[in-house]
């Protein structure tokens, strides 16, 4: 145990001498941690930038290359998988292809970033102040690049903390290090190397697989609309509870690929971590499940309501007790009929 503390104190020592004091670089940079933010969701969606980064996560990790470019407001982006099996992912606007090296295609036609710290970027990264203290924490250096660090610490046990490297030039992300309430890392991402700013040629944002595409499925999801949109018939199901400051973002309804039946999922964010839950008339021997993996949990469980039995599933960046008690809080809308096929 006494190990364990000094090689924590001593690793936040280490951490603090390197990147220096906060005040220090406010008053050099002039801007809040809450500006910084903003400026990395505008040039991450306003610049042409290409490189190649790593994702650190549970499973071992990933080396994969990115393009991105920017003509007349609309956005394309290539990454593609460096090791291991080829894939690739591309998108143009909001449609997303992913490829396989077997030439299957999934298609979504209203797709996110495909990118992995997509997740860090909010409509209003100001808003992130009421659920986390922001804080620019100092200066430091990731592939070659001058960054600034900035701390986003949870205010309540419902969600994880992060690290935020931020490319000093351009505010493009260098680094996102995801931690548990301990200071532990969960997941990291980082560039190895970055080239920001200059023209990006057709042929880097194509895909490069060829031949027959094998089969291909798509997946049309509807983003959700607070002012207009209400729990109707077509949507019989909501979440009762979610962590303060998580708001539905999405929801569509898709076939298992394993039962081929109905599930509907809804998916949540809070402009800076994000979870869905999905909902499916119960499998044959479905069970409940508790798994962590990394920075993601999934919780399963099977749940009796008039209708029946349904298996419900919420996987995010959330803590065990969280994810729990937003399984336990889905519902039916009172008096509407069952939209999922059992």
């Amino acid at each position: 145990m006494k190990k364990r503390c000094w090689s924590r104190a001593t690793s936040w020592l280490a951490f603090s001498l390197l990147i220096g004091s906060s005040g220090n670089i406010l008053a050099e940079t002039g801007l809040s941690a809450a500006q910084w933010l903003t400026g990395m969701t505008k040039a991450f969606r306003e610049l042409n930038y290409e490189g190649q980064f790593i994702y650190q996560h549970s499973q071992g990790l990933n080396s994969i290359a990115i393009t991105h470019s920017v003509t007349d407001g609309q956005e394309r982006e290539r990454l593609v998988f460096l090791d291991g099996p080829k894939r690739e992912v591309v998108r143009d606007g909001n449609k997303v292809v992913c490829i396989n090296a077997d030439n299957e295609v999934i298609r979504f036609e209203r797709g996110d970033s495909p990118l992995a710290f997509g997740r860090v970027l909010s409509e209003n990264p100001g808003k992130l102040a009421e659920h986390y203290s922001l804080k620019v924490a100092g200066k430091g250096r990731v592939a070659g690049r001058e960054a600034v660090v900035v701390l986003v610490q949870p205010k309540d046990e419902f969600r994880y903390g992060y690290e935020i490297w931020l490319d000093e030039a351009s505010s493009l992300l260098l680094k996102l290090v995801l931690l548990n309430r301990k200071g532990e890392m969960l997941e990291r991402l980082q560039f190895t190397s970055l080239e920001v700013g200059h023209e990006i040629p057709e042929t880097k944002l194509v895909a490069s697989l060829k031949g027959s595409v094998k089969s291909e499925k798509v997946i049309v999801s509807k983003a959700y609309n607070k002012a207009n949109d209400k729990p109707g018939d077509n949507e019989s199901w909501y979440v009762n509870w979610v962590p303060p400051g998580f708001e539905l973002f999405r929801r569509n309804q898709q076939h298992s690929p394993v039962t081929k039946k109905a599930v509907e999922s809804l998916m949540y964010t809070d402009g800076l971590a994000g979870f869905s839950v999905f909902v499916e008339a119960k499998p044959t021997n479905a069970v409940s499940v508790i798994k962590r993996e990394g920075a993601i949990t999934a919780f399963t469980k099977v749940l009796s309501f008039e209708q029946g039995e349904f298996l419900i599933t919420v996987v995010g960046e959330l803590p065990l007790a969280a994810a729990e008690r937003i399984a336990m809080s889905v519902k039916l809308q009172k008096g509407s009929a069952v939209s999922i096929s059992q």
